[in-house]
């Protein structure tokens, strides 16, 4: 091999890295703009190869006319990239000229949908037609310069522009966009190619000119039968394998996961094996006697290895169930989880796509060695690329919704096996025919056995194994199971529960026993529903994006003002699965004033063109592929042209298998385009987050509770009390703004996918942005200190219920409350371990404090109580409290010390910030009567009074000085930048407690005193 075929296979590997960058960030763009990923893959798929078909077809027709066609290959490569610097800013305009013009004009109905996916198809089509080119132009130039080894150089080129291609897949998706961003990326291709360009031009710019390898004269060769038998062949295997392609795709997806770094891994495994059977075949394709038989063999061979992928699914399940129990669930193990997702990708695709990629140089070299020269190249590569599209449209619209996952392989396996019995019957000869008949008996054997004793396991499928490792065992029974065209629905049933999943991943779950206990998905959603009612009462128009399990709509219509309800789904199947979960979701179905309709939201909303009262967004989790546009700035704007000016959108946000980074992410994106949020804890893995331009959104416009339908759902959940939703309400815009700065997290931008390129991370390492709950449950008073509103000033009343663990340390207040003043709380029964033993601490405090204190520190026994009390009671109610202390033995005839403490429960119920800093500072002091937890307790009060305060000099100097030696491992440094960053943040007020450090306290508390504050007190010798 010289020096030049050694770069020129080198320019192609780069130009093939370019072309699969093109494809990826494509694929993410249109997702932006088709609603759902599933859609964006299938269309760039189908776009992208037929665009080079028609590329590579042209090319073929009139390259021979050309003289130097590696020239004319630079100019390609030169246009294209020059199109890919432009194509952001033509997105763009495309885009909103479209929703801003173009859909509302066009109305609902198949005119828009058509429009959508023409224009789609439009953006990138002429980008692929140039890229169809570049094949056969390197093939034929690199043919004129060493034409005695054709079939070898094809297959080397096929080799290095796949392998180039499956490289650039994993680092655009997994290294580029991440750090550079959509835009950022495909200028990065772009400037590569224009590269390649001047490189190819100037070291060919003097190469042969005439097409060699003609040795015969066929003036018309499509009318000579080993033309179109090869052509047709070409196009069916091409056919075949994109329909294995999407049917892979969606199976490993099941077990891998739907998120955008598991697509881009399949996708490279699929490109690899095809790369390495072009470098395979290259060894001795030039020596083969008859291309044609070989190819026939090849044929049997790839249908038998798609077929055998069938019984090799289960054991994917198996292996990935042993990856996750094996590996430590840590970010700096996800790239072993996204090698072992690679290697199983490979596993099931690379036979078969080994095969795929001997099939298009073994069918060029044989009309090469027919006589038809260069042109072949082209016609071959168009006619595969052609058989390629028909295969998308046919898996997507027609295998997967008709034929399912099993069905859709099966059919293509009996293509191919199909097509290589046909070859064998066209070219064997007496000398070969029974190795054809075996071959051929083989592969027609393997079909029949696969399709009758091969089942694949809806209940492995149904799984979602790549979350926790653990494969649905016998009492999971399977009772729905579709696979829809973007997603495979299944609903299973555990006990009374069914469970609504979508590519193995739960969306919903409902207890359908009636007098069963509901689920927490099912506080969720009610209080989804619920909440925004509360906030805006008068709303008549809903629109609910995300339909689920159908309860959130349900719980909407229970509005009596409600006039409409517009339900937004992409996937039908969720809808005919959500049937099932009947009588619980009735309303959605029956209800007049509640439609359903298939298609993504920012396009229903252009075509619709009104405006709602109330927006609620519950799609699934962001780091499923495409979902993470639904929480981005560009998504939330484009959403609030259609709400009323003092209309709200509810957008509801997991905190589990999430970080904080990716929280705040989120809640920059929703801030930039809203003047008010509201943020409230649903349950304990939930927010719902409350965003309106209308001014005072905060807790105390939920108002009272609702009566009728909407308040029978409400107590159906356990919620019958007004606090019980108050206590959730963790801050609002102006609270949140000094965390949102403390932390670097971008927001999240369609072009900049911050949550898309993170989550799927998060989601591997049990990632949770549960520090943000210590607002709610935590014993340090953050709202009672930050926030400028009373729990309930007619006293705090709190519903008992499993339902509820964000409710339960308000609740132990209450009992403690009622305790202290002689009365049995109602309904004061352990329904869990926590409160069991929260009930018997509380019971021994008090007994010790009217009995005078045995356990020989009273500062224990009244902190017990007053930490206990300050977070969830009322001011009036905590004064109670702490004068009855006092009046008790436990608080008679104090020492300094212990006025000391007194003193500053007081300060702290009446927010005054300097008496708190000087009363932590005199009982820091006394450190020999200190315990760990207590001193925690007391760095954190310093510093939010010094933040509160605005001083962020004195924050830094207590920090420093009393940090160290109390904090340990909890004084990590992200409080110390938060509680400095809120320091100098505006807005402090240090007269009522106003400038929001409410939002990063959360964390604040979950570290310095958690909800089991005293459940140390063993081990700190209290």
């Amino acid at each position: 091999m010289s020096h030049r075929q050694r770069l020129l296979y080198f320019i192609f590997f780069l130009s093939g890295f370019s072309g699969l960058i093109y494809e990826s960030i494509w694929t993410h763009y249109l997702k932006l703009f088709l609603g759902h990923a599933a859609y964006a893959q299938t269309l760039v798929l189908a776009i992208f190869i037929g665009g080079m078909a028609i590329g590579a077809w042209w090319c073929g027709k009139v390259s021979h006319r050309w003289r130097n066609l590696l020239v004319i290959y630079a100019w390609v490569e030169a246009i294209v990239g020059v199109m890919a610097l432009g194509f952001h800013g033509l997105f763009n305009a495309a885009v909103e000229m479209s929703y801003d013009w173009a859909l509302p004009l066009l109305g609902e109905g198949s005119v828009a949908y058509a429009y959508k996916w023409t224009l789609a198809a439009l953006l990138v089509l002429p980008q692929s037609i140039l890229l169809g080119m570049t094949f056969p132009l390197m093939s034929g130039g690199m043919i004129r310069l060493f034409p005695t080894s054709s079939g070898g150089s094809i297959s080397m080129l096929y080799f290095c522009n796949s392998l180039g291609g499956a490289i650039g897949v994993l680092a655009s998706g997994f290294v580029l966009i991440r750090f550079l961003g959509l835009d950022g990326t495909i200028l990065l291709a772009g400037g590569l190619n224009i590269f390649l360009a001047g490189l190819v031009a100037y070291l060919f710019r003097r190469s042969p000119r005439a097409a060699v390898g003609i040795s015969k004269d066929h003036s018309q060769p499509e009318a000579r039968p080993i033309y179109r038998t090869l052509l047709v062949v070409a196009m069916f295997t091409g056919l075949a394998s994109f329909i294995y392609e999407i049917g892979w795709i969606r199976m490993l997806s099941l077990v891998l996961g739907s998120s955008t770094h598991s697509f881009e891994l399949m996708l490279s495994a699929f490109i690899f094996g095809l790369a390495f059977g072009g470098l395979t075949v290259r060894q001795f394709i030039d020596r083969l006697p008859q291309p044609a038989l070989f190819l026939a063999k090849v044929q049997v061979l790839m249908g038998v290895a798609a077929l055998l992928t069938l019984p090799l699914y289960g054991v994917t399940f198996d292996g990935m169930s042993w990856l996750m129990a094996s590996l430590e669930r840590e970010a700096e193990n996800y790239w072993i989880f996204s090698l072992g997702s690679h290697l199983m990708a490979l596993l099931v695709m690379f036979p078969a796509t080994f095969f795929a990629g001997m099939t298009l140089p073994l069918i060029t070299h044989s009309l090469m060695l027919e006589g038809y020269g260069e042109k072949s190249i082209g016609y071959v590569y168009a006619i595969n690329t052609f058989g390629a599209i028909v295969g998308v449209l046919v898996a997507v619209h027609v295998g997967l919704p008709n034929l399912g996952l099993k069905g859709s392989i099966v059919l293509a396996a009996a293509v191919d096996i199909l097509l290589a019995v046909y070859l064998f019957w066209r070219f064997d000869t007496p000398l070969s025919r029974r190795v054809s008949l075996a071959f051929g008996s083989v592969g027609i054997l393997a079909l029949l056995l696969v399709q009758a004793g091969v089942d694949l396991s809806v209940s492995k499928m149904a799984s979602g194994v790549y979350r926790d490792g653990v494969i649905l065992d016998a009492s999971h029974e399977v009772t729905y199971h579709r696979d829809g065209k973007t997603a495979t629905i299944s609903m299973t049933k555990d006990d009374t529960v069914l469970f609504l999943r979508s590519n193995g991943k739960t969306d919903a779950s409902i207890n359908m026993a009636s007098n069963g206990l509901p689920t927490f998905d099912e506080v969720t959603m009610t209080l989804t529903g619920a909440i925004p009612l509360m906030l805006k009462p008068d709303s008549r128009a809903i629109a609910n994006i995300g339909f689920g399990s159908g309860m959130t709509g349900h719980v909407l219509l229970a509005s009596p003002q409600l006039e409409h309800l517009d339900n937004i789904e992409i996937e039908p199947m969720v809808v005919q699965a959500a049937r099932l979960m009947r009588p619980f979701n009735d309303r959605v179905f029956t209800d007049p004033r509640s439609e359903i309709h298939y298609e993504d939201a920012k396009s229903f909303f252009s075509t619709r063109n009104r405006r709602y009262d109330i927006i609620v967004s519950e799609p699934s989790n962001p780091w499923v592929s495409g979902i993470a546009g639904l929480f981005s700035r560009e998504f939330y704007r484009h959403v609030k042209r259609y709400l009323e000016t003092d209309g709200i959108m509810a957008q509801w946000l997991q905190i589990y298998e999430f970080d904080m980074n990716l929280l705040v992410s989120v809640l920059k994106a929703l801030s930039d385009q809203f003047e008010e949020i509201l943020v409230v804890a649903v349950d304990h893995g939930d927010l719902l987050i409350l965003a309106s331009d209308s001014p005072g959104l905060n807790a105390n416009d939920l108002g009272a509770l609702p009566t009728g339908q909407l308040g029978a759902d409400l107590a159906r959940v356990g919620v019958t009390h007004i606090d019980d939703i108050r206590l959730r309400v963790i801050g609002d815009k102006e609270t949140l703004a000094p965390w949102l700065a403390a932390i670097p997290a971008p927001e999240n931008s369609d072009f900049a996918p911050y949550v898309d390129q993170h989550a799927a991370q998060a989601r591997f390492s049990k990632e949770s942005a549960a520090d943000i709950l210590y607002a709610v449950t935590g014993l340090l008073p953050v709202r009672k200190l930050l926030q400028d509103w009373e729990i309930n000033p007619a006293g705090t009343q709190v519903t008992l219920t499993p339902l509820s663990p964000l409710g339960n340390p308000a609740y132990v207040s209450t009992y403690l409350r009622d305790r202290l003043r002689g009365e049995q709380p109602a309904g004061a029964i352990a329904i869990n371990e926590y409160l069991e033993q929260e009930y018997r601490e509380v019971d021994q405090a008090i007994r010790e404090c009217r009995g005078g204190s045995s356990h020989g520190d009273r500062v224990y026994t009244l902190h017990q109580i007053a930490v206990r009390s300050l977070p969830f009671l009322n001011t009036g109610e905590v004064t109670e409290i702490l004068d009855r202390l006092e009046r008790l033995p436990c608080g008679m005839n104090p020492d300094q010390y212990e006025r000391l403490w007194m003193g500053l429960y007081r300060a702290v119920n009446a927010r005054d910030f300097r008496r708190i800093e000087a009363l932590v500072m005199q009982i820091l002091a006394e450190e020999d009567r200190l315990t760990r937890s207590r001193a925690e307790y007391l760095v954190g009060l310093g510093m939010i009074a010094l933040a509160a305060a605005g001083d962020a000099e004195g924050a830094e100097v207590f920090w420093q000085r009393f940090a160290p030696g109390w904090m340990g491992e909890r004084g990590q440094a992200f409080i110390y930048q938060f509680l400095l960053q809120s320091a100098r943040f505006r807005g402090f007020s240090t007269s009522a407690g106003h400038g929001g450090v409410v939002g990063a306290l959360p964390v604040l508390s979950g570290r310095l005193v958690s909800p089991a504050l005293d459940h140390r007190k063993a081990a700190d010798g209290q």
